[in-house]
């Protein structure tokens, strides 16, 4: 698990571990300020940058609670192709500290940071590909630095 300013990977095997919905069930206890594997969550909005197509992300918001949760705000990787990810890491973390959000998720680094085969498994592709994220979390809840570019594709889950 994670706390306020650290970052958390969470690894599995593909399609079969569940940590998408493992990722959602603490989405879900952030944003009602449940208790989650038996531990307090301070309530908050969250940000989720997801790879997953609507109708799939729709499924998993239904079967986490969170489709119709005001307090989590998606951005799909569908949304923002082509932008870089460096302004993508920005817009999120614009998007976070407009609406007061405790936990920024993305599901997953590779897509959208664009590694590619096995460039998640490089040391420097992957160092490279979490630094802007490291610099949000350096930078402490509502203090991040970089541009607050405004990102279309941000919104509600309703």
């Amino acid at each position: 698990m994670g706390s306020g300013g650290a970052i958390t990977e969470v690894v599995g095997k593909i399609k079969a571990a569940g940590k998408t919905t493992w990722v959602l069930s603490l989405c879900q206890c952030v944003a009602l300020g449940e208790l989650f594997l038996g531990r307090p969550t301070r309530p908050s909005p969250v940000v989720y940058l997801t790879e997953q197509p609507d109708a799939s992300l729709r499924e998993a918001l239904r079967r986490a609670g969170l489709l119709d949760c005001d307090d989590v705000r998606v951005l799909s990787w569908s949304g923002c192709r082509g932008t870089p990810w460096p302004a993508v890491v920005a817009a999120a973390i614009a998007e976070a500290k407009r609406v007061g959000a405790g936990l920024l998720v993305v599901d997953t680094l590779p897509q959208f940071a664009g590694l590619r085969g096995d460039a998640e498994n490089n040391a420097g592709e992957a160092l490279a590909a979490i630094a802007p994220l490291q610099e949000a979390a350096a930078d402490g809840p509502g203090r991040a630095r970089g541009p607050a570019r405004a990102q279309s594709g941000w919104r509600r889950r309703r």
